[in-house]
Order: structure tokens, then sequence, then C-alpha cells
């Protein structure tokens, strides 16, 4: 009995064609042509995810590959409680200012089983956003907490948190004292998170919160510190802790919305 034909190229790349899941081309600038008010889910997503507000990014750590599943997941607690350099309360009941990761138009969190994350292999994606930015305050339908009132506030989503354990074990004196873990990881967060633009001085945040499910860093920056203008150009987020960094590039020129600044 004669086996059937090879498939033709044309048909392997119709069958790969069919298994993929492009999201529609969006109008450039969209959010310069229609209210927020009238945005899609699509174009919803890309102002959280991909727009000059959101960048997505690598996390730079070396030796991520080594890294176990659920490495010193759950150990000493489950990271940093939402706190301040003076330990100001938390966000709210559940409050995210992050957004909804994992959900619509967040960035998607790694999956976690019995509470516990599933370490990843490889060093993450993460978004870095522009949260205080007015379109992305728009696309989440959420206000700062006052403790972010005059601030410029920046989430990196998606970092899970045993990379943020990874980073500050490795830059930190070891210690069992759980207040006192708390209160070196707040410094050290505070410490290694810079705002800065070309040829300006780097800024420290004096805000860092967590979100509820502990997969989004929230940081605030003072604006009087950095008052920043559509003049200023490449205006730097980063965080290091440990050997981990992270960095994401805005351009003022091109966070326009409403005919104003947007940040």
């Amino acid at each position: 009995m004669p086996s059937n034909p090879a498939p033709t190229r044309r048909a392997v790349l119709l069958t790969f064609a069919g298994a993929l899941t492009v999201r529609p081309a969006l109008p450039a600038d969209f959010w310069l042509k229609k209210p927020a008010t009238e945005w899609s889910d699509d174009e919803l997503h890309q102002i959280l995810n991909k727009s000059p507000w959101a960048k997505k990014v690598m996390v730079d750590l070396p030796g991520a590959n080594n890294l176990a599943a659920g490495a010193d997941a759950g150990a000493a607690g489950s990271g940093i409680r939402p706190a301040r350099a003076s330990n100001a309360a938390a966000l709210g009941d559940g409050g995210v200012v992050g957004g909804e990761v994992g959900g619509r138009g967040g960035a998607e969190a790694p999956a976690t089983a019995g509470g516990r994350s599933r370490g990843p292999a490889v060093a993450p994606e993460v978004v870095i956003r522009w949260d205080s930015a007015k379109p992305v305050l728009a696309a989440l339908k959420a206000q700062l907490p006052k403790e972010l009132d005059n601030h410029y506030t920046l989430s990196i989503i998606g970092l899970p948190p045993q990379f943020i354990r990874m980073g500050f074990n490795s830059s930190s004196s070891a210690t069992t004292d759980p207040a006192a873990r708390q209160k070196a990881l707040v410094e050290t967060l505070l410490r290694g998170a810079t705002l800065t633009a070309k040829g300006r001085d780097p800024q420290n945040a004096d805000v860092v919160l967590q979100s509820a499910d502990q997969h989004a860093l929230i940081f605030g920056f003072s604006r009087q510190a950095l008052p920043l203008t559509a003049m200023d150009r490449a205006v730097l987020f980063t965080l290091k802790l440990g050997q981990l960094t992270v960095k994401a590039r805005f351009e003022p020129k091109e966070m326009l919305f409403d005919g104003q600044l947007a940040l």
C-alpha cells in the first residue's frame, strides 16, 4: 500500500501559521487619538506591557540557570512586606498598584503550586512600568496610595520572589532575626533602585512596596529631587540587588498624553 505523500512546503507553513496566536496590529500612538474610555482590551494590554510607559526587559543575573526549582521558596517568610524606609503601612487590603499580574493587561507571573513559587530555570523577562503616568492609571483604573503622592512610581512586574531573595542574600550579611532581615531588605532595595536622566545625578527611591501576589516591586522617586521635562533624554531606571540587575530606558518626548508629559 503506497505511503502518504510528504506534506508540501506550503501545507507545512500553513500548519504553523494556524498554530500561532497573533495580536492584531494597533494604530501607532492610539492613546493620542482617542480617549482611554474607548481603548480596546488589546490597546489596554499594549499600554501596560509595550508602550512608552512600559518596557519588557530581561533580568541580568549571572548563574540564574543554576537556580534550583523552588530554591529558598518559603524561607524566612514570603519576602518583603509592603513597606518603606519608615515602615509605613501596607497598601490596603490586597491592593496591587502594579496591576493585574497574570490577568488582563498584566505581565504573566510565574506559576505557583502549594503557595510556593516554582523557581524559574532562567532569568525571567519582566515589565518595568511607569505606574504614576496618567495613561497607565487610566488603563488600570487605579489610584496610587497616599505615600506615593508627589512621586514618580515605577514597578517591576513578574520578578519571582526567589530572585529577590537570591540577589539580597548575595549582597548582605546573614541574619536570622526576621525584623532585622526585613529592615535590611527594604534598605537594600531603596539603595539599589535609582532613576536618572542623561546629564543628571541619579536619585534613589525613597518608597518601596510589594504587590499582594509578590510578583511586583513598586518604587517611588521624589519628583522634587528629579524634576523631569520633555526635553530630558534617556531616563534610566535601574535596580541592582547583589548580582541581579534590571534596567529600562524611557524617552520623555514619547511619553505624551492629553497634550502633556505623562510621568
